[in-house]
């Protein structure tokens, strides 16, 4: 008789002998045994480990009885005195474990696979679900005090926590006003004011002096009037390291221009409440127009930072300083140095392993973006100066117009290769209005600012646009359909 065919309803069989079980007599390595196997197969010996008697296989001289294996470390983590989750062939494996080792099953509810499936029967849960659908039945955040406990259905319909569905509001014991009950003793606005005392009291300790650790107390007290003690909380360890830099460079409040200094404009803004601070309490006295010419100097320096080493940068390197020349002698900006510089990178840019820039190059940029012609004009007149290339600041309109041309006809004839659903159909409309102005009538306009009265629909399929008192026929994207 085969396996199968000796399989009870439970679908068990002895893995020794082959028939079917209602239940397994013993479990051993992953193997299930029946009364008789178990009996024949185990026989009664003293453990090799703890000296007790037990019914150890006789196949293994070296088995322990079942405490003993219990006591080992898991087999996976290797942890010691944890709580047993499962014996598997490998071992035991503590119960942070033993999920890896189980079958995954579908979720009773969901349907999805897991292997942490479990049955809750104090929640009324009787069938095997996974903990994703089970978190709703267990625990979750009250909706008055926002605490993650067990929860229960108010009479307002909302979902509540014990203290909150009982004593409903008190009085916190420290400000005296109303609060939920799950919060305990203390409001939120007071149990956050404690823990910033806390916060402020540790990070005191960072502080050499007496002077700058009274300064970073009174600076949280202002921070807690002047956002609330949770914000305050949250941020008052990000400006510990303000607090320290000045003790470590001043030992004081010093002035803003020694800030910025140190600081530079992209670092005070990052400690702008501080900022705002040492302003309303200690005087300190911004000069908006040094922290401009800081951030000015700052974007020079990341649009020269950013070509890769060669001709070209060392060229836009020395053109910056010609220009910072004039910023000296009163001759010209730093903003107006950072414009001129902008389209000089981006020229360099586009050329080849950091050379200079070639005729083909300075045209690709102006055909892209023909207004830079003359901010781009003085560091092609420089170069020319000082390396000798023959670059010259000539829009070719004509290429221009042809290029326009020639992207307009790609875009239709994507749009007739892709034809709009009725969801999309006034926005695949407008598209096919936009690029046939530009290729039939090399016309620029966005069709979605004209009234309904100036697009006219022929029968046909066809369009006529009108614009400032010219008429403008389109064919229709439904005659290429057919």
């Amino acid at each position: 008789m085969t396996r199968l065919a000796n399989e009870t309803t439970t679908g068990k069989v002895c893995d020794e002998c082959g028939r079917g079980i209602e239940k397994a007599h013993r479990r051993y390595k992953g193997l299930l045994y029946c009364a008789a196997c178990y009996k024949r197969l185990f026989k009664k010996r003293v453990c090799p480990r703890c000296g007790k008697v037990a019914r150890l296989p006789v196949a293994s001289p070296e088995a322990v009885c079942a405490s003993c294996e219990q006591l080992a470390p898991c087999a996976r983590c290797g942890r010691e005195g944890r709580p047993l989750g499962m014996m598997t062939p490998y071992g035991p494996v503590c119960n942070s474990c033993a999920p890896f080792f189980r079958k995954a099953e579908p979720c009773a509810m969901c349907g999805e696979l897991s292997s942490r499936l479990s049955r809750y029967p104090a929640a009324g849960i009787e069938i095997p679900i996974c903990p994703k659908c089970a978190a709703p039945y267990l625990k979750g955040s009250c909706q008055a005090c926002g605490r993650n406990r067990k929860l229960y259905d108010a009479p307002d319909g909302r979902r509540l926590c014990r203290r909150c569905l009982e004593k409903g509001e008190i009085l916190c014991e420290t400000c005296g006003r109303s609060m939920p009950a799950g919060l305990g003793t203390k409001c939120r606005e007071c149990s956050f004011r404690e823990a910033l005392k806390r916060r402020v009291h540790f990070n005191k300790a960072a502080f050499l002096t007496e002077r700058m650790a009274s300064l970073y107390d009174e600076f949280a007290t202002w921070l807690d009037e002047e956002s609330g003690a949770h914000k305050a909380f949250l941020s008052i360890g990000r400006f510990l390291a303000f607090f320290m830099e000045m003790e470590k460079n001043w030992a004081c409040v010093p002035s803003y221009e020694k800030l910025l200094a140190r600081f530079g404009a992209e670092g005070l803004r990052r400690v702008n409440l501080p900022m705002r601070w040492l302003e309303l309490r200690h005087g300190l006295v911004v000069d908006a127009t040094a922290r401009e010419a800081d951030s000015e100097r700052r974007r020079i320096a990341a649009t020269l930072d950013s070509l890769p080493e060669g001709v070209g940068k060392d060229a836009l390197t020395e053109y910056a300083d010609t220009l910072m020349e004039k910023v000296r002698k009163g001759r010209s900006l730093l903003r107006s140095v950072r414009l001129a510089l902008a389209p000089a990178a981006e020229l360099l840019r586009s050329s080849k392993n950091g050379a200079l820039p070639c005729p083909e190059d300075l045209n690709r940029l102006l055909l892209d973006k023909p207004g830079q012609r003359a901010a781009i004009s003085g560091f092609v007149n420089f170069l020319n100066k000082k390396h000798s290339i023959g670059l010259r600041c000539v829009i070719d309109y004509e290429k221009k117009r042809r290029n326009g041309q020639i992207s307009a006809e790609k875009e239709l004839l994507r749009l007739m290769r892709t034809p709009p659903r009725a969801e999309t159909c006034e926005d695949f409309k407008m598209k096919w209005l936009n690029y046939s102005l530009a290729f039939f009538h090399e016309l620029s306009l966005d069709t979605r600012k004209l009234g309904n009265e100036d697009i006219f629909e022929h029968g046909d399929g066809s369009f006529t646009v009108h614009f400032k008192g010219k008429e403008y026929w389109i064919p229709g994207w439904r005659a290429s359909e057919r």
